[in-house]
């Protein structure tokens, strides 16, 4: 088995500083930006792969397509995940399609699947699977649990679950489904996501965001040990997989 690219992109406010001098993905969220003028600056001098997301799962909604854009602009991405609403994969697959008429050439483009159901996910993920504008298909754990069988839209945050389901979400994706475009998984909340070779489950999982190594760094008292983050930083991205 190939050894699986760094995959670890952090959505970790405040910690910036930490953080993005030891990853070479970045993965920025929008409402965060507009917010928060350091956080911006931050973001804004990190020299590897941007990842601007709409924040739509913070604020259960997605920011204006020109919202959008601007703070692309401004922060020089080189990926924007496009417009898109939790389990609804109507409006999704609709924004989705205006987003490709509107954006940049130079920017890729991630879509992420949702559904109510297995059949609109399936049938969303066939729709962004077969646009020429998408350049990335995003996998958000806390829309689906999927069994093999079912997706029940949840609201829970069922992590031994999500994980469990995840893979077999992949499973299912790499066995019946014909694509070859990269594959996104949105959180990473549980210290298996960063231990998984994700991509021996299917080939075409590129990467993978999420705040758990903040978790992990916590002391008794809730802080933050940032000597702790450091080290834990520095082994994930030089953890190998060729053995596994």
């Amino acid at each position: 088995m190939t050894t699986q690219k760094i995959i670890q992109t952090f959505t970790s406010p405040g910690y910036e500083e930490i953080i993005l001098p030891y990853t070479k993905m970045d993965f920025i969220l929008l409402h965060k930006c507009i917010e928060d003028k350091e956080y911006l600056e931050q973001h804004q001098y990190f020299k590897g792969y941007k990842i601007l997301d709409n924040s739509a799962y913070q604020l259960q909604k997605s920011m204006d397509i020109d919202v959008l854009l601007k703070y692309a602009k401004l922060l020089n991405v080189d990926e924007i995940v496009a417009p898109d609403k939790m389990g609804d994969s109507k409006y999704t697959i609709e924004m989705t399609k205006k987003f490709i008429e509107v954006c940049p050439s130079k920017y890729a483009i991630m879509s992420v699947v949702h559904g109510k159901n297995r059949y609109e996910w399936n049938d969303c993920f066939n729709t962004l699977n077969s646009l020429d504008g998408i350049d990335v298909i995003g996998i958000n754990k806390k829309d689906i649990i999927w069994d093999g069988i079912n997706i029940i839209h949840t609201n829970l945050d069922l992590s031994d679950d999500m994980y469990i389901n995840r893979i077999n979400t992949l499973c299912y994706l790499s066995e019946k489904v014909k694509s070859n475009k990269p594959i996104h998984l949105l959180g990473m909340n549980d210290v298996r996501d960063i231990l998984t070779n994700f991509k021996y489950y299917n080939p075409n999982v590129r990467s993978i965001d999420g705040n758990i190594l903040l978790k992990l760094a916590k002391t008794t008292d809730n802080k933050i040990d940032k000597i702790k983050m450091k080290q834990l930083i520095k082994f994930f991205n030089s953890f190998s997989f060729k053995n596994i």
